[in-house]
């Protein structure tokens, strides 16, 4: 007998994948690139972006892309943070550029993505959060999640009906 998840994940097309990614990203606190990377069954990396600016408001802002280790482009993202906000460390870490940023983040104590949205169309989607750390907002993130990783999260889930979502 099929349990109730392997008839939801059956037959799922990249237009599936992308509504199911856009409601985690929409409802989890936890980081995109965590998300992205349980949901499609693939390690995220980030592919260096131009380096970091300070905007006219006084933060930080960079851009990037996720890649899968098997070189899917997953998502394009673009991060703004306080650096007053964020201890040394990590805004070092943010200005080298050479993990996600929600992997940085996710180490420190009462991180948040808050104040959520994600809206599929077609197989992609469009997320946005804002950043919170121990109550306080240091940033803000947006993702575009690529066709090519929804469809990649729907042939993982295909494949692994029981263990893929």
């Amino acid at each position: 007998m099929r349990s109730v998840v392997e008839y939801s994940l059956s037959g799922i097309d990249a237009a599936g994948a992308a509504y199911i990614i856009a409601a985690h990203l929409k409802v989890s606190p936890h980081p995109a690139t965590i998300q992205l990377a349980q949901l499609s069954g693939r390690a995220i990396l980030r592919r260096r972006g131009p380096a970091p600016a300070r905007t006219v408001t006084g933060h930080w802002r960079r851009t990037g892309t996720l890649v899968t280790e098997d070189g899917i482009v997953a998502a394009h993202t673009m991060l703004s943070w306080d650096p007053g906000a964020l201890p040394a460390e990590v805004r070092g870490e943010l200005d080298a550029g050479t993990r996600p940023a929600g992997l940085i983040l996710a180490g420190l104590p009462g991180f948040a993505r808050l104040f959520r949205t994600g809206l599929a169309s077609g197989a992609r989607v469009d997320a946005t959060a804002e950043l919170y750390v121990g109550g306080v907002r240091v940033g803000h993130s947006a993702e575009t999640v690529t066709e090519e990783l929804c469809e990649a999260a729907a042939a993982f889930w295909a494949a692994n009906p029981n263990g893929g979502y």
